[in-house]
């Protein structure tokens, strides 16, 4: 009897650091909800944590202009009080989109499809990257409310989160940056009718990498480059990445 109570607490004991392994293990985004941020009230105004076109890079980087702001518009139920807002910008008939990541923009060119516009991880930059710590999600949920400025026309706003190993990893994609994808969670998604709604992406773990290092998160206003109308708006807010872990629960 002795030895089975003693072998049923070593059970109970190695369980129990093993749910502690997983839990340390569950890496969540900083500053998720935008509750904190910098420069408030000026036009180099964003979430910590986070980046836009203040904060680009790019032989055209000092024509960016403000095109995110901190909203006090929170989706129903929220704990915190301010939610983060993009929106796109028609200059001359070229529409630049609204554009926040967890890594920095890069402004190579005024045409918006050229492969030198792109976000990207900078690894030796915690201001340009996100660390995940080898944690694998399963899902990546968020709240967001999307208004198209053409209501009646088929827009859709864009969230794209790459997972990847130690590299400085561009999106989109290019060749030297294949290699070194983990998996991904993407998603083109219309109108929301001028409501708040979830989302929830699963995660597809295709590789051919397998370290997951870090993350490269993107919302954009439009899911093509350089379409969309000007004044299209995208709010986001409480934004989670999911552990479904074995015999464990996840409760939202």
């Amino acid at each position: 009897m002795k030895n089975m109570k003693l072998a049923a607490l070593l059970f109970t004991g190695f369980f129990m650091l093993g749910v502690s392994q997983i839990s340390t293990a569950q890496t969540q985004l900083n500053n998720s909800g935008f509750e904190n941020w910098e420069n408030v009230g000026s036009a180099t105004e964003e979430p910590l944590d986070w980046n836009s076109f203040k904060t680009a890079s790019g032989t055209l980087a000092y024509l960016a202009s403000q095109q995110i702001k901190q909203s006090s518009v929170v989706r129903p139920g929220s704990t915190g009080t301010l939610s983060c807002l993009i929106w796109s910008k028609s200059i001359i008939g070229i529409v630049a989109n609204g554009n926040v990541t967890t890594g920095q923009i890069n402004m190579g060119s005024s045409t918006a499809t050229d492969p030198s516009n792109y976000n990207i991880t900078h690894t030796a930059n915690t201001a340009f990257s996100e660390a995940l710590s080898g944690s694998h999600p399963d899902s990546l949920v968020f709240w967001a409310k999307f208004v198209p400025s053409n209501t009646s026309g088929t827009d859709s706003a864009r969230v794209s989160g790459i997972i990847h190993s130690t590299y400085d990893l561009r999106d989109p994609l290019d060749a030297a940056s294949q290699p070194y994808v983990v998996g991904d969670a993407i998603r083109n998604f219309p109108s929301t009718n001028n409501a708040w709604k979830r989302f929830s992406i699963p995660f597809n773990y295709s590789g051919p990498a397998s370290s997951a290092d870090y993350i490269l998160l993107t919302f954009t206003t439009n899911k093509t480059p350089g379409e969309g109308s000007g004044g299209d708006s995208l709010y986001i807010d409480d934004i989670a990445l999911i552990y479904n872990g074995v015999g464990i629960s996840d409760v939202e």
